[in-house]
């Protein structure tokens, strides 16, 4: 195996593990929050395979577009845009759960806090009667939603964590794309080249000589003027 191969090996595995990291939280989110087992299950394969399809969608696009066929070449915006779709699912997942980790922790910070306390003394009055409440249903019922720690993420567009998401698999999608080692040119390839070089620069020289012999006249023609 070359020494560019190795490379390459090396930055695709790195690329899967990272991905497949990434993914793991999204797929443990959508297990552990779902009503029941089988609907665990789904969550989390919709989310896995999502991924997965979505990294292979772009690694063929970047096949795609080093191919020398332009038939393939134009089918590449395509398979980019199956690709994207597939993304959908893991970045509102991964995202979900960020968010949900997130709120969990500030939620145990809330809950080590005198807030708490104060809060699980205030949700207490739901027992009294109306005339025996410091305070109103509205702060009441909220103080006692507040205790509550939460298990479930209502992403949206507006948070950060699906910014986030969306960046984060953007970036590593884009790069299973386009991270590629280049192979060391070839004598033949080296060839081509130079040939191609030496036809630009004596089309380049012809078409000088052409121009020159263009302008002659109308100079001859201006000085008899």
């Amino acid at each position: 195996m070359k020494t560019h191969q190795v490379q390459q090996l090396a930055i695709t595995a790195s690329l899967w593990a990272l991905i497949l990291s990434v993914e793991s939280k999204s797929a443990l989110f959508a297990y552990q929050t779902q009503a029941t087992l089988i609907e665990g299950v789904q969550f989390a394969a919709i989310t896995l395979l999502g991924a997965v399809l979505a990294a292979l969608g772009f690694t063929i696009v970047g096949q795609m577009k080093a191919d020398e066929r332009p038939r393939i070449r134009r089918n590449a915006w395509a398979v980019r845009l199956i690709a994207v779709t597939f993304l959908c699912f893991p970045v509102f997942f991964f995202g979900s759960a960020v968010k949900l980790h997130n709120t969990q922790v500030a939620w145990e910070a809330y809950h080590a806090s005198p807030a708490y306390t104060a809060d699980v003394a205030l949700a207490g009055q739901q027992t009294l009667s109306i005339s025996d409440r410091t305070a109103s249903d509205y702060e009441i019922a909220d103080a006692a939603r507040r205790t509550v720690r939460p298990t479930n993420a209502n992403l949206s567009p507006l948070d950060g964590e699906f910014w986030f998401a969306l960046v984060l698999l953007g970036i590593l999608n884009f790069a299973a794309e386009k991270f590629r080692v280049p192979a060391p040119i070839t004598v033949e390839e080296r060839q081509a080249m130079m040939f191609k070089e030496r036809g630009r620069k004596a089309a380049e020289t012809r078409k000088r000589r052409k121009a020159a012999r263009e302008s002659k006249p109308r100079l001859v023609q201006g000085g008899k003027a």
